[in-house]
């Protein structure tokens, strides 16, 4: 497999109250910057900062207005003004203690945030994981499609394209076989082939757009209909797993999922009971609430009226709890 290359001209910088959460972070930036390139860690300056109040917090944000911003927002720092000025920034990176409705309110009050994560339970080191894995996408030379930067080098990739709906029920059992795998906990297959599914009729149904009318092409449709896409809609599906994550992706041809839709259909959907049920239920009416719910990162790579590629990761843990407490990773790219 390509290693993922960096940009790392603008540095990174990294605000916590906790000398823990600095080391964890500042170590998953070392990783996630390939050694022996040009691109060396040494040249990506990675500044430090510990705080100990909201004033000395805000003045560590003014004094490094060109690095990656990497905010943990735990305690008094998960602070509604200071998390305005953080998303002021061109990037900016917010980590707080919480759940997925945590997440999701933080980012109806802000919604110029593009990277919000949670570490339940107050774990750092998965929060590492996710910041060094979106490090290489904001760092990289240019746009990055597909799971490739998301697993380890040794990682095995399927890709598929799919045009015909009747065909979409093969790929799914593919990607829950792959899912029986890869060492999880018990129901991993059945919820995998449920998101897989929702994600597939997403983009088969609601992606496709008429530019020349300038409206979708097929949302009337019930997810029933035996639609068949043309040459120039089809879908691209990924997937794989290494020995810490399974990550699976698709792909539009239409770039027209925009961040202000993503925000207020997880709020809508967050506040419905019908949305409130049993991971790994039916796969058609889940929606992005329960694919944030079911997953511990939700990427959405947008390029206008070129792709939209929404990408999952879900930790490979023998126990359901590990799985939960692995925390949650919102990217909007």
């Amino acid at each position: 497999m390509t290693e993922q290359r960096i940009i790392v001209s603008a540095g990174v910088h990294i605000i916590s109250k906790e000398s823990e959460f600095l080391d964890a972070i500042g170590k998953a930036i070392s990783e996630a910057t390939p050694q022996g390139s040009h691109q060396s860690p040494s040249k990506c300056p990675v500044i430090r900062t510990l705080v100990n109040d909201l004033s000395s917090a805000e003045e560590s944000i003014r004094s490094q207005d060109d690095s990656l911003l990497i905010w943990d927002a735990s305690g008094d720092l998960c602070n509604a003004d200071i998390i305005s000025k953080v998303a002021e920034r061109d990037q900016s990176i917010v980590v707080i203690d919480g759940e997925a409705d945590d997440l999701i309110r933080l980012w109806d009050e802000h919604p110029s945030l593009n990277h919000i994560w949670t570490r339940k339970g107050g774990r750092i080191t998965v929060a590492g994981r996710y910041i060094a894995k979106t490090l290489s996408r904001l760092r990289c030379d240019e746009t990055t499609q597909g799971i490739t930067s998301y697993l380890g080098q040794d990682a095995e990739i399927y890709k598929v394209e799919i045009r015909e709906y009747r065909k979409t029920k093969d790929c799914v059992e593919r990607v829950r076989d792959l899912a029986a795998l890869g060492g999880g906990f018990e129901h991993l297959p059945v919820m995998v082939a449920s998101l897989t599914w929702e994600m597939i009729m997403n983009a088969m149904f609601d992606a496709p757009f008429d530019f020349g009318k300038m409206e979708p092409k097929y949302s009337h449709l019930p997810r029933t209909n035996d639609l068949v896409l043309n040459e120039s809609e089809k879908i691209i599906l990924e997937y794989g797993y290494d020995d810490e994550v399974m990550a699976i992706s698709v792909r539009d041809c239409f770039g027209m999922l925009t961040k202000d839709t993503v925000i207020k259909s997880l709020i809508r959907s967050s506040k419905q009971d019908q949305f409130q049920v049993k991971r790994g239920g039916a796969g058609a009416g889940v929606g992005l609430y329960m694919l944030l719910d079911s997953v511990n990162q939700l990427d959405f790579q947008v390029k206008s009226r070129q792709f939209t590629e929404v990408i999952v990761v879900i930790r490979l843990s023998r126990r359901f709890r590990d799985f939960e407490f692995a925390g949650k990773a919102v990217n909007f790219f």
